[in-house]
């Protein structure tokens, strides 16, 4: 098997209100990549991904991330990660006051 580098320099970022995603990898089977989110930002309403997890895992900072179906709420800090199941909408906010980065990858493809 070969590895594929992706360099941070260049790559293009999304925007998603506040939060700002760039993707490294994307396949039929995977997507990943890093989003930062400044202090006090909010993200758009993600849908979700009908059929792909997702999880989150904080590098840096603070981030709230809230299912508004359910009205329940995840405090993440530096370190920890959250699974988002299939389909469920989520949006994510930074209550801190620095930026906050965290990875995401979903499988299948987002």
């Amino acid at each position: 098997m070969k590895g594929k580098v992706e360099k941070f320099k260049g790559r293009k970022e999304i925007e998603f209100k506040d939060l700002k995603y760039t993707i490294y990898f994307e396949s039929d089977l995977i997507t990943s990549g890093i989003a930062t989110i400044p202090a006090g930002g909010k993200g758009d309403l993600d849908k979700g991904h009908k059929g792909a997890e997702e999880v989150f895992t904080v590098s840096n900072g603070n981030i709230v991330v809230i299912f508004p179906d359910s009205g329940d709420k995840y405090k993440l800090e530096t370190g920890d990660a959250l699974l988002i199941p299939p389909g469920e909408s989520h949006i994510v906010e930074n209550h801190g006051d620095e930026d906050a980065t965290f990875i995401f990858t979903g499988a299948p493809k987002l």
